[in-house]
């Protein structure tokens, strides 16, 4: 993640992803989407230090069902 900061990527969210399709938004830069993919808890809390020290943003898919 500090590589990533340091050549000047920033994440965004999926509100600004579905916006830049849309033609709402435009993205300069280096932009990415970060995801976490799994629904436990310990999957994210890690990393909640690093992503706040570094200003970034993610976002958290949980499975809803079967």
């Amino acid at each position: 993640m500090t590589a990533l900061k340091k050549e000047g990527y920033y994440t965004i969210g999926t509100d600004d992803l579905i916006k830049f399709y849309s033609g709402e938004k435009k993205l300069y830069g280096k932009p990415f989407l970060l995801s976490f993919d799994d629904g436990r808890v310990d999957s994210f809390r890690p990393t909640d230090d690093i992503l706040r020290q570094l200003d970034f943003k993610a976002v958290f898919f949980i499975v809803s069902g079967k």
